[in-house]
C-alpha cells in the first residue's frame, strides 16, 4: 500500500499531469510503475510537453510529514472526477456514503444560515454533508453535523483557512472528515479555490446553493457540478436582494432547479432516482470511437456533459485522453472541449 501511495503521489505531483492525464497514462502504460519508468527515460509527453518527474525525496518528506500530523492518503479507484489520490484526516468511511453539498455566500444573512440549517436537519441522518469550510454558509453546513460532514479545503491538510474556522476544522478532523488534494503544508493560492470547488462538485449529488451573489465562487461549483451531470439546486430570496442574484442567474440559465424542502426531498428519496454515486472506468478506446468523437466536435467548445449523450462516459473519457495526446482537441474551462484544426 505504501508503494501505491508513493507512486501515485510522485506521478500526480509531477508537472503537467492532471486528472484526465493520469487516467490516460494509466490506460496507456497499465501501471504507475510503468508510467514512472517512461517519465524517468524522458519519453512521456502530455499536452505537448515533456512530463518532468518530481524527486523521490520530495514525496518521501510529504508522506512523512502527513503521517506525523495524523493525516493519511485516500487512493481513488472509483470516482471519475476526483484526483487519483487525496490527503485526509478523520473518518474516511464517510466517502462510502451518499453525499449532499451545501455551498453559498461567505457573508450569509441570518435567514440564509437558518434555511441552510433547516434543510440539513431534514437530510443529515441519511446523507453526508459536503462543503468547503469557508465562513458563512459553508461553516453553517458543517456545524450542523460535525460527525457526518466532509470539509474540502484548498491548502495542505495542516493549513487552517480562514482562521475564524480553526476550532471548527479541528473538530471535523476529530469527528468528521477533512479532505484535500494538496501536499502537506501547501499554502493557499487563489487558484486553489476553483480546484477545491471541483472536488466539492464531484462529491455532491445533489449540490445546494443557499445564497450567492453574482460574483460568488459558489456559482463555479454549481457549473462544475452540472457538467458532471449532478443535480444542482438554488434557493430563491427576494428578487431585489443581491445575496440571491447568483442563485437567480443559475436558475435562469438552467444550471440549477429551485431549491425547496419538497424539491430536495423528492430528489434524494424518490426510489426511481437512485443515481450511482460511484463510477467505474474501462479506459479502452478504438479508432472508430475516436473518429466518432471527432465528428461530434468543431471549433466551438462543447461540454463533456453533452458529448456523453452521444457516447458512453468511459469510452468518451478514454477517447478524449487519446485525442488530446495526439493534439487533435483542446480542453476549455468547466470540461468543455473543441477540435484543433492543424
Amino acid at each position: 500500500m505504501h508503494e501505491d501511495i508513493f507512486d501515485k503521489l510522485r506521478i500526480y505531483r509531477s508537472h503537467n499531469i492532471g486528472i484526465i492525464g493520469y487516467k490516460y497514462l494509466q490506460n496507456k502504460y497499465n501501471s504507475d510503475a510503468n508510467i514512472i519508468i517512461a517519465m524517468e527515460k524522458g519519453d512521456l509527453y502530455w499536452r505537448g510537453k515533456r512530463c518532468s518527474l518530481i524527486e523521490k525525496e520530495v514525496i518521501e518528506q510529504e508522506i512523512k510529514k502527513t503521517y506525523n500530523y495524523g493525516g493519511k492518503f485516500f487512493i481513488n479507484n472509483d470516482y471519475i472526477y476526483l484526483p487519483p489520490i487525496l490527503t485526509y484526516k478523520g473518518n474516511i468511511d464517510l466517502m462510502n456514503k451518499l453525499k449532499i453539498g451545501f455551498v453559498g455566500s461567505r457573508t450569509a444573512t441570518s435567514i440564509g444560515m437558518k434555511y441552510c440549517q433547516y434543510l440539513i436537519n431534514e437530510v443529515k441522518d441519511n446523507r453526508v454533508i459536503v462543503s468547503g469550510l469557508a465562513i458563512g454558509i459553508d461553516a453553517t453546513a458543517h456545524a450542523c453535523c460535525i460527525n457526518n460532514t466532509i470539509a474540502v479545503i484548498a491548502g495542505g491538510i495542516n493549513i487552517v483557512y480562514p482562521q475564524e474556522n480553526m476550532s471548527l476544522q479541528y473538530l471535523i478532523e476529530e469527528q468528521g472528515l477533512v479532505l484535500t488534494e494538496k501536499p502537506y503544508n501547501m499554502q493557499i493560492k487563489s487558484s486553489f479555490f476553483i480546484e477545491r470547488n471541483r472536488i466539492i462538485a464531484a462529491l455532491s449529488d445533489p449540490l445546494c446553493v443557499i445564497e450567492a451573489s453574482a460574483s460568488s465562487g459558489a456559482l463555479s461549483t454549481a457549473k462544475i457540478a452540472k457538467s458532471y451531470e449532478h443535480m444542482v439546486f438554488a434557493a430563491l430570496g427576494h428578487p431585489l436582494d443581491i445575496s440571491y442574484e447568483g442563485c437567480y442567474k443559475i436558475i435562469l440559465d438552467n444550471t440549477a432547479s429551485i431549491l425547496t424542502q419538497e424539491t430536495l426531498l423528492n430528489y434524494i428519496y424518490n426510489p426511481i432516482k437512485h443515481f450511482k454515486d460511484v463510477y467505474y472506468l474501462d479506459m479502452t478506446v478504438s479508432q472508430m470511437d475516436k473518429d466518432k468523437l471527432l465528428s461530434l466536435l468543431s471549433l466551438t467548445p462543447v461540454s463533456i456533459n453533452d458529448l456523453s449523450k452521444q457516447m458512453p462516459m468511459p469510452t468518451l473519457l478514454a477517447a478524449l485522453g487519446e485525442l488530446e495526446y495526439e493534439h487533435k482537441i483542446a480542453f476549455n474551462s468547466f470540461f468543455h472541449v473543441s477540435k484543433i484544426i492543424n
